[in-house]
């Protein structure tokens, strides 16, 4: 008998796997983040309770679990002195209730903002947001997302979002 025949009794003998089905991944369903998903939304929203700003954001999802995302937010209306940033954000989030009507993720983004582009004194600071978000999806395609962040720039701002996006 050869080693291949030999490898072949040895494994047709050994018994069943008894948790086999603890280890299985959970079945995709037709609705929820899962793997491989690109999810393009707009979001609007207000900072720091006072000021509106409109957000871009493309998310991938190469696990159902995991989301790599960039966004891109204007702040459209300036109270006070406070500066006007204009960002660019990349970062990830864990999704916790993939394949779900409803989803809670975490994560955080970094990147640079620029505040008062549009005035004399236009200057570069470093920008580190965590953030929270509660996904509700409206069918296998569309989504509406709540989300809140607190920003660490030359202040904090706490920022919150109301979106919409889809699945292709």
């Amino acid at each position: 008998m050869g080693p291949f025949a030999l490898l072949a009794v040895c494994l047709a003998a050994a018994p069943a796997d008894p948790f086999a089905d603890e280890y299985r991944m959970p079945e995709a369903r037709e609705t929820g983040a899962a793997a491989g998903q690109l999810r393009p939304s707009v979001h609007l929203g207000w900072v720091a309770a006072k000021d509106a700003a409109l957000e871009g954001r493309l998310e991938y999802l190469p696990l159902p679990w995991l989301g790599v995302h960039a966004a891109s937010s204007v702040q459209l209306t300036q109270s006070g002195t406070a500066p006007q940033p204009v960002t660019v954000l990349a970062g990830f989030s864990l999704h916790l209730f993939p394949y779900r009507l409803f989803d809670l993720s975490l994560g955080f983004e970094a990147g640079p903002a620029l505040l008062d582009p549009l005035s004399g004194h236009a200057s570069l600071v470093p920008l580190f947001a965590p953030r929270a978000a509660l996904s509700v999806y409206l069918n296998p395609h569309a989504f509406l997302e709540l989300s809140g962040e607190l920003a660490w720039m030359s202040n904090v701002k706490a920022s919150g979002w109301l979106g919409f996006g889809f699945t292709p």
